[in-house]
């Protein structure tokens, strides 16, 4: 039995629901999407194609450029448009009364 399940209830703890499941499954497609290929890309310029280590160097380098040009002035000068966010104060709970 779980040490978050009440009497009678097996499996699972109460935190573990379908939506952090769902997210974690998620979070691993993305990271397995972005990670393996970051991997093999070496292994696949140098010695499947037989290309120099330069050529993968200006893959990378053309990357960062495109990424750093690009990409993130655009979204600097989207936040800037933004209209700020009022302050929010967390809110703190402790048992069943409020400790803010």
């Amino acid at each position: 039995m779980a040490a978050d399940a009440g009497p009678g209830e097996t499996g699972s703890p109460r935190w573990f629901s379908r939506g952090v499941a769902g997210t974690g499954f998620s979070s691993f497609l993305a990271d397995l999407g972005h990670e393996v290929p970051t991997a093999l890309l070496p292994s696949l310029v140098t010695v499947t194609l037989h290309a120099p280590a330069s050529a993968l160097g200006l893959i990378e380098g053309i990357s960062d450029c495109w990424g750093a040009g690009t990409i993130r002035p655009e979204l600097n000068a989207k936040a800037s448009r933004r209209r700020p966010r009022r302050l929010e104060l967390p809110l703190v709970v402790c048992g069943d009364r409020r400790c803010s």
